[in-house]
């Protein structure tokens, strides 16, 4: 029987923002998309890469990876105010 795991952030803190986007990340060897928070915040780093793009000339190089639109953000507004979740209100 295989064992569950679960990763999970219980509490926001903003210190840690750059690692936590980093070990949500999601990809599957061609797309990636760095894991960020759902609403837009000035401290978040965003990204969406495409794999393939560029070509390597040797296997010891480093693939280059293209930073496409980031698609995955959504502004959320009260009252038309946008909403940042570090702003305490």
């Amino acid at each position: 029987m295989i064992e569950k795991k679960t990763v999970s952030q219980v509490k926001f803190d903003k210190s840690v923002t750059a690692k936590t986007e980093s070990i949500f990340a999601l990809g599957n060897g061609y797309l990636g998309i760095r894991s960020a928070d759902e609403e837009r915040t000035s401290y978040n780093k965003e990204d969406f890469f495409v794999n393939g793009i560029f070509n390597k000339d040797t296997r010891e190089d480093v693939s280059e990876l293209a930073n496409l639109a980031d698609l995955m953000t959504t502004p959320i507004y009260f009252d038309g105010v946008e909403f940042e979740v570090s702003k305490k209100r």
